[in-house]
């Protein structure tokens, strides 16, 4: 074991969230440690986004100390602390069970903090911080790998994957988000180790965290070079996925999801989407996003084109066309977007206008409001006064 002081000012953010959790369970006699990726996180000089605690504790000793817990991972050992500002997880030190489904142990029982490194997925998420005695303890040589920005499964690669297939997913990410290179006998485990039995639920959500982060060139990088694409989408089985490199680095996920499924049919994909676990708008906005992310799309009148800037999804293609410089055409049509976004027009009729005017409700009545509004995106129509003109012509009053 590798262990080094470390001055921490435990009583500042992000650390301050959980001092009351490491206060009430240090007093009650219990071992208590910060774990996983805010431990790396912090020596890696990156933002910290999550606080998660191990302890000696059980579950029940935990919400005996606390008043206000969440005891959904109790089974694993794990209760989550709800402070003021935010909430804590707290996992007791554990060793899994067997693993019959690919995705979680039978069960868990507890154990020493030197056997709970040892289940974790890779080494630089099992580095061990002491918050009482200011100290990291490294059992199983994640600081030697943080140090050289080496990805490395904690003990036999191919084991561990296939007790937890999602790590192959996750492996990936962690990789290009850290940008750390991947060790040779785990890359082979990722390589070899199959996904099936994955939760499509899990697989979008990693999907979505790969895209989402300003690494996602080097996460798609790595999901061709291991042939991954297929287990993200059947569409993407025999195509490499395009480069995001364009994309601007807080691209929303929506949109960089669109970006990644650019080389699919639209048609294919809206069938595929139906049976995904993802949400109306999405399966909505997915195909018309990848469509018209393609300059073909675009050759169509003024009306048309102002329809499609207007459109629902127009907001999430921007971020798809505004850094494309084989498409001279998209800083244009960008610029035409945020003008429409600032002055969107509004229909000078309404259905109860062309009422008023003679024409009875019922579905001429849609036909010519349709018509109306392609006009006055055109151009033809500039007012209320023509407008009212082009209602009786086309209505034959």
């Amino acid at each position: 074991m590798r262990c080094e002081a470390l001055q921490v000012d435990f009583s500042q953010p992000p650390w301050a969230l959980a001092a009351p959790v490491v206060a009430g369970l240090t007093a009650a006699g219990h071992v208590v440690v910060f774990v996983g990726g805010c431990v790396r996180d912090h020596l890696l000089g990156r933002p910290i986004t999550d606080l998660d605690l191990a302890t000696d504790a059980s579950p029940d000793q935990v919400e005996a100390l606390f008043e206000r817990c969440v005891t959904v991972g109790k089974q694993f050992g794990v209760t989550v602390v709800l402070v003021p500002g935010g909430e804590v997880e707290v996992a007791t030190f554990r060793s899994d069970e067997a693993y019959i489904d690919g995705r979680r142990p039978t069960g868990v029982v507890t154990a020493t903090e030197e056997v709970d490194v040892e289940r974790r997925d890779f080494t630089c998420n099992a580095l061990v911080l002491d918050p009482v005695r200011k100290q990291l303890r490294d059992h199983v040589g994640g600081l030697a790998d943080i140090e050289a920005k080496c990805l490395r499964v904690v003990g036999d690669p191919k084991a561990r994957l296939e007790e937890d297939r999602l790590r192959v997913l996750r492996g990936l990410r962690f990789a290009a988000h850290l940008g750390f290179t991947i060790e040779p006998a785990t890359e082979q485990a990722l390589r070899s180790v199959a996904t099936t039995g994955l939760s499509r639920e899990r697989i979008w959500e990693e999907w979505r965290k790969g895209v989402s982060d300003p690494c996602r060139s080097r996460w798609v990088c790595l999901v061709n070079e291991l042939g991954l694409g297929s287990v993200l989408s059947p569409l993407l089985a025999t195509a490499d996925l395009p480069s995001l490199d364009h994309l601007p680095a807080d691209c929303p996920s929506l949109s960089a999801l669109a970006a990644t499924l650019a080389a699919t049919e639209p048609e294919a994909l809206a069938a595929w989407l139906k049976t995904e676990p993802i949400s109306r708008e999405w399966r909505r906005d997915l195909p018309w996003l990848v469509c018209h992310q393609h300059p073909a799309t675009w050759d169509s009148s003024l009306a048309e084109r102002r329809a499609k800037l207007l459109a629902p999804a127009a907001a999430s293609l921007m971020p798809l066309l505004v850094n494309r410089e084989d498409w001279p055409q998209a800083a244009n049509l960008h610029a035409e977007f945020t003008h429409l976004s600032a002055h969107r027009p509004q229909p000078y009729l309404t259905g109860a206008d062309l009422i008023a005017l003679g024409v009875a409700p019922g579905p001429q009545l849609g036909e010519i409001l349709a018509a109306l509004w392609k006009a006055q995106l055109a151009g033809e129509i500039s007012d209320f006064s023509t407008a009212k003109e082009h209602a009786v012509a086309l209505a034959g009053l």
